[in-house]
């Protein structure tokens, strides 16, 4: 299954891009440790773009028998950088954010539901 991960930044300017890349950085390190294929990664636009420049993007290619640890462990990346986290598949996309780990378990599980079932 191939998704789209978008990243969105906790501050915004330089700094804010910055700290972005180098968190994509290591998520994408801490992918290749998990064996996840990870594809392009798209850089935030430059400081002082209009609209909603900052995001970045990378591409993945998780086995549908991998989602639901490959969700989960986006949750506990999302939650030890503070960062939002956004996975798109197929034009269905979750936001994995600071909301509290319940109401992060039943959002998980019921787009796993979709995705996965029976995981």
């Amino acid at each position: 299954m191939e998704l789209q991960i978008s990243v969105t930044p906790g501050t915004l300017g330089e700094d804010g891009a910055n700290d972005t890349l180098r968190q994509l950085g290591d998520l994408t390190d801490e992918l290749t440790e998990l064996d996840i294929d990870v594809g392009q990664a798209c850089a935030p636009a430059p400081y002082g773009a209009k609209g909603l420049a900052e995001v970045t993007a990378v591409l993945t290619s998780v086995p549908a028998s991998g989602i639901a640890p490959f969700i989960r462990f986006l949750r506990g990346w999302a939650g030890r950088t503070g960062r939002t986290v956004e996975v798109s598949f197929q034009g269905d996309a979750i936001k994995i954010t600071g909301a509290s780990k319940e109401q992060q378990d039943r959002l998980v599980e019921a787009w796993l539901d979709r995705h996965a079932p029976g995981t």
